[in-house]
């Protein structure tokens, strides 16, 4: 039979990652990298390519400033061509649904054509000339978030958007123009460094800040879809000593929050710069660190709920961790992430690469002695067998035709799936957002057995089929 129906063969989705967490994964290897200056964000598109984005001016000893994209393996992509590219750093990077990338940054230009700290570039890297902003913001942009629906959240070092009076937080439409139905008002009286997308649509913020819209925030906050401050998010007198502030946010599955930066006090109680969060804004008793000696700059949460945090540190209590850390889900350090010396400087962000791996950027030369030019690639969890389907929800139906290499997809519902899929070995070879039935062509597979995994945020759905 030459079509195989994937409902036939849940049987077979197995395999072992033996990876070492916190190891380096040598199947990506960006040359010399980034030249002397930061990688400030990495974000895996999803044909597993990778944007890489700072302040540094070359890569591989080629001349590409501040924004490159890396083949899977870490070569560079030479079919993403820039030009001469923007004029200054870019800070952050976002993805739209169609592929196109929406970079913000201190730029005034790219390819000599005006763009003021935010522009949205087609997937070959030359810029889209229908995002329309205007006068754009009068100030530094630092952060970019991309919605489901992709309205893109920023937030800088502004007060107005095209001549409208925003401070330091806007949504704007898909196109490019300032979204009027999510208004911050006077918001924060300090800068933001970090946003979280809630499902429910709410924005967590953390950052300098000490009052959103003239009320106490102390350096964390949650805000409504209409930029108004959400009251339900009661922090009490949130990080209000005089540090640094919240770095970064990320969510867990069960709507707990975990922020992570420079910060020794939250509401009165004494913490190590590390907090987790329950979704009303009080602290999570059950989650508590060892000491974190230096500012944590990222944090990622896993799949299983354990926590990956990178950033100045070089201790998680008396144990030696360069820049880099596994976390129990409670908080305890994971003893089976071992990341040797780590990274001999800062890490700046850590993404996710695959279901096992995430991507890291920095200003680092080596991890664990390897030269790595501020970017690799870490092994953060061995995987054993596939994800179970949550729930015994069958999300979508699908079928593989080995004649026309395609597969299908047809959803149960009237909502968005991840999709990915990998080889026996656990190998990303594909991921994509679809919603509606859809085709994926897979031309060029290798025989053998593939795994496909579903995800619509709850709910996963493995399957497998095989190519002939």
């Amino acid at each position: 039979m030459k079509t195989f129906i994937s409902t036939l063969v849940l049987v077979l989705a197995s395999f072992t990652l033996t990876a070492q967490p916190g190891t380096l994964d040598p199947t990506f290897n960006p040359g010399s990298g980034a030249n002397n200056e930061y990688v400030r964000r990495t974000l895996v598109q999803p044909d597993g390519k990778i944007l890489v984005c700072g302040t540094f001016t070359q890569f591989n000893g080629q001349n590409k400033a501040y924004l490159v994209r890396l083949n899977p393996d870490g070569s560079l992509d030479e079919t993403f061509n820039t030009g001469n590219g923007f004029n200054a750093a870019v800070v952050d990077i976002g993805l739209q649904s169609d592929g196109k990338i929406i970079a913000v940054g201190s730029f005034a230009n790219f390819n000599g054509t005006p763009t003021e700290r935010i522009a949205r570039l087609n997937t070959s890297g030359t810029l889209d000339g229908s995002f329309n902003i205007g006068l754009g913001p009068n100030g530094s942009i630092a952060r970019v978030l991309i919605d489901p629906s992709d309205r893109i959240y920023i937030a800088g070092n502004f007060t107005l958007f095209n001549g409208t009076f925003r401070t330091r937080i806007a949504r704007l439409q898909p196109s490019g123009s300032l979204d009027n139905d999510f208004d911050s008002s006077v918001g924060p009286d300090g800068l933001v460094y970090a946003m979280a997308l809630q499902p429910d649509g709410k924005l967590i913020i953390g950052g300098s800040f000490q009052n959103y819209n003239n009320t106490p925030a102390g350096r964390i906050a949650r805000l409504t879809s209409t930029g108004a401050l959400d009251n339900s998010f009661n922090t009490g007198t949130g990080i209000v000593s005089n540090v640094v502030g919240v770095m970064s946010i990320d969510l867990q599955q069960d709507g707990k929050i975990i922020a992570g930066g420079k910060f020794d006090n939250f509401n009165g109680t004494t913490v190590s710069n590390l907090i987790r969060l329950l979704s009303n804004g009080q602290l999570d008793a059950q989650f508590s660190t060892a000491a974190i000696n230096e500012q944590i700059e990222s944090v990622y949460v896993l799949p299983s709920g354990k926590v990956i945090i990178a950033g100045r540190f070089t201790a998680v209590g008396s144990t030696s961790r360069n820049r880099i850390a596994g976390l129990n889900a409670n908080g305890s350090l994971n003893t089976e992430f071992n990341p040797g010396n780590g990274a001999n400087s800062i890490v700046n962000h850590i993404a996710k690469f695959d279901q096992s791996k995430v991507m890291i950027g920095g200003y680092f030369t080596t991890y664990n002695g390897t030269s790595r030019g501020r970017v690799a690639r870490i092994n953060v969890e061995a995987v054993s067998g596939m994800p179970e389907n949550a729930n015994n929800v069958k999300l979508a139906d699908c079928s593989w035709s080995n004649n026309s290499q395609i597969f299908s997809i047809k959803p149960k519902k009237d909502n968005k799936l991840e999709i990915s899929i990998l080889d026996i070995n656990g190998h990303l070879i594909f991921r994509q957002s679809v919603s509606g039935e859809s085709v994926i062509p897979l031309f060029g597979l290798k025989g053998g057995t593939y795994h496909c995994v579903l995800r619509d945020g709850r709910n996963v759905q493995t399957v497998s089929f095989i190519k002939l």
